[in-house]
């Protein structure tokens, strides 16, 4: 039996050699260090003198040292142990609860429908990341989205773990585009002057040929078409390309208004958990005199708003102050280098450029740079006439 002194101070067993034990015994009790021996020959010491005996036993005996022993040694497993304890029903309280909601949304079957359509349609009709399956009725809400969307025939939601397997069907026509029918009579003109590159006709009949030079208001396809039986009239359709040569020009002065961005000004603040929106705070006004407001909303979110239904709304509005200065040389030839890209990506957004030629000169108040460019594009416009 342990001592009552040591079972409340805490105690170490000490195993020496059986050799040794003498010794050890012998250098405990000159440096008045109380011990006991148990039957098994182990030396047994309170903790508080376990440090001493350490640096008197250094390099003199060799010696194994139990763990902490008695209620000090006990209180410490609880500790550990409670930990352990409280560590594991938190996990398990997190992943049950976890799984009581909508953590991800996947979407299979569609082909000319976005996910990001179907998404929103879902959301609409009461699933979303962050929803309660307890709360979800299936029927009603695949009855609604079906509804609502009317590319969609049918939808299946499947429930695997915490993620919603969304499966949908596309109508078969959802994928072609729906043509509208034109009523009355119309002739199909040009809308610029070009060469005629190519022409299709749908309807009605070619007046021009490949190669043709046409001003702006020609007649490309006619809406008058000459039978045996007569003349029918029909509403000309087709697709002309045609051949521009155009100039643009961009003219940028020596001066500007540079802005420099001070800072920014946090207009709200929401959290968004579990899909419910909490209202931190709203300003308003505009601190910038002469700007309009800019929001810029950035979002957070842990993981990615697909995976923890956890998310900050920070929109906050720039705050910039303007001055006057002026271009250099090289800087006021990049300028409008720029300028005539921007306007160049305007003419050819629906355009083929075939080629292109550029010039610039410096100004008494900045410099001009013109491009003669050369493109394709169709020119056809619909040019509608009625009958008498």
């Amino acid at each position: 039996m342990v001592r009552i002194d040591f079972a409340l101070a805490g105690y170490r067993k000490i195993s020496p050699a059986p050799e040794d034990v003498s010794l050890a015994l012998g250098i405990l009790l000159r440096s008045g260090i109380s011990a006991r021996v148990s039957s098994d020959g182990e030396i047994l010491i309170k903790e508080r003198d376990f440090s001493t005996c350490k640096r008197l036993f250094d390099s003199r005996i060799v010696y194994k040292a139990s763990d902490k022993l008695g209620l000090p040694g006990l209180i410490g497993g609880v500790k550990y142990k409670s930990a352990v304890i409280i560590g594991f029903v938190l996990s398990l309280l997190l992943v049950l609860s976890s799984r009581m909601v909508v953590w991800e949304v996947r979407v299979e079957g569609n082909v000319s429908v976005p996910d990001s359509v179907i998404s929103a349609g879902l959301e609409s009709a009461g699933l979303s990341v962050g929803s309660f399956w307890g709360e979800l009725n299936f029927s009603e809400i695949e009855t609604a989205f079906v509804k609502a969307e009317k590319r969609i025939a049918w939808l299946n939601i499947n429930r695997r773990g915490t993620v919603a397997y969304i499966t949908v069907k596309e109508n078969e026509n959802s994928e072609k585009p729906i043509t509208e029918q034109k009523d009355g009579y119309s002739n199909l003109v040009a809308s610029r002057d070009c060469v005629i590159e190519e022409i299709r006709v749908k309807s009605g009949v070619a007046r021009v040929k490949v190669g043709d030079t046409v001003k702006k208001g020609d007649i490309l396809i006619s809406g008058v078409v000459d039978t045996e039986y007569g003349v029918k009239l029909c509403y000309a359709e087709g697709v002309v390309l045609g051949r521009v040569s155009e100039e643009i020009t961009s003219n940028c002065t020596r001066t500007y208004i540079k802005k420099n961005r001070l800072g920014e000004k946090t207009l709200s603040c929401s959290v968004k958990i579990f899909n419910f929106s909490i209202n931190i705070f709203k300003l308003y006004g505009n601190p910038a005199a002469e700007c309009d407001i800019i929001k810029d909303v950035k979002t957070y979110s842990l993981f990615g708003a697909a995976k923890l239904p956890l998310e900050i709304y920070l929109e906050s509005q720039p705050i910039y102050s303007e001055c006057e200065e002026e271009y250099t040389d090289s800087e006021l030839v990049s300028a409008a280098s720029r300028l005539l890209d921007r306007r160049l990506a305007e003419v050819l957004t629906m355009a083929d450029l075939v080629g292109m030629s550029t010039v610039g000169e410096f100004t008494d108040d900045g410099y001009v740079m013109k491009c003669r460019a050369v493109y394709l594009c169709q020119v056809g416009e619909d040019a509608p006439f009625t009958v008498q």
